[in-house]
């Protein structure tokens, strides 16, 4: 019975631990110079400045690419001491974008995934074989502002 009681306060507290660090998440800085993002059910017009990122190339399901690039480029910045800042950018290459109907779950191609640094003056230290540190340059992009996956 004694055990029953003590499960209940640790299970509000992993639910509190939880929603604590899943807020922390989603409040990542946007690299300096970015405008916010474009809120549900909007369309913008956006400038956006030069930036830097971490990029690896993937290749296979693209519905998979975010997730299967998280992890080498999280040890990237975490390797170098660099924070991690929002959002996490997917490219598609145009021979992905022409040789697939885009929507189907089970799609194959290539697709660029990116961290990108909060500054343009933050380099690393170490670069693995796998990452690439690109510097783009400034755009004008069209914002769609969609909630959920």
């Amino acid at each position: 019975m004694k055990l029953k009681h003590l499960l209940l306060p640790l299970g509000i507290l992993a639910v509190v631990a939880i929603a604590f660090f899943a807020y922390d998440a989603a409040t990542a800085p946007l690299p300096e110079g970015f405008p916010p993002p474009t809120p549900d059910g909007k369309i913008e017009v956006k400038q956006y400045p030069a930036y830097r990122s971490a990029t690896v190339r993937y290749s296979g399901e693209l519905s998979m690419a975010a997730n299967r690039a998280f992890d080498p480029l999280y040890r990237h910045i975490s390797s170098n001491n660099i924070s991690m800042t929002a959002p996490v950018e997917t490219r598609y290459p145009v021979s992905t974008l022409e040789a697939n109907q885009m929507g189907t779950p089970d799609e194959q191609g290539e697709a660029l995934v990116s961290f990108l640094y909060r500054s343009t003056d933050i380099y690393p230290d170490e670069i693995s074989q796998n990452i690439q540190v690109e510097d783009i340059p400034p755009m004008t992009v069209l914002s769609l502002g969609l909630k959920g996956s």
